[in-house]
């Protein structure tokens, strides 16, 4: 069995070339894995075209319009805007969500150490000086961390946003119903 591998754009395909498939040892591998292509082209093309659509690299996971961090302790995983879009916060935005981490620690640690074994559903919002809403929903071991620059919103639409994330990406794990 010959293993080839070809790349074209995002998409790398394997091929496994059985030896019953080639003649002339490795000059036959190259012949066989050109005629391979040249009819499989158009089928590797259309391949290629719809996992582009429907996986986008870097950002596949990424929900645009927000800027996030999702923790599920119970599965140990975790989901983020992707470190470019994160960049394009402010530096008050930042430091929010630095003061905001902190305000959640200190609540979690006090709830455990009130009632250990219990966990504790929470809600912080913050302001920033630059008028952005930094947001975190704990509840059932799962963690949701937002922040949401537009600056004219109020705190009503900071918490609808957050629940329209949690009800679309999230199975409504954060939703307060």
């Amino acid at each position: 069995m010959y293993l080839c591998a070809y790349q074209y754009k995002s998409l790398t395909l394997i091929l496994l070339i059985p030896l019953s498939s080639i003649l002339n040892g490795d000059q036959g591998v190259s012949i066989v894995k050109q005629q391979l292509l040249e009819n499989a082209s158009l089928k590797i093309l259309k391949v290629e075209e719809k996992l582009s659509k429907g996986w986008g690299g870097e950002n596949a996971y990424h929900v645009s319009g927000y800027r996030y961090l999702l923790v599920d302790g119970n599965r140990d995983i975790s989901r983020a805007s992707p470190p470019a879009k994160v960049t394009t916060l402010a530096k008050e935005s930042l430091l929010a969500l630095n003061r905001l981490r902190e305000e959640v620690d200190a609540e979690k640690g006090r709830a455990k150490w009130e009632n250990p074994g219990r966990e504790k559903d929470l809600e912080v919002c913050i302001r920033a000086k630059n008028n952005a809403w930094a947001i975190a929903r704990i509840t059932g071991g799962k963690e949701l961390y937002m922040v949401l620059e537009k600056a004219n919103e109020t705190l009503l639409y900071a918490s609808d946003a957050v629940e329209k994330f949690s009800n679309r990406y999230c199975s409504g794990a954060f939703s307060l119903d």
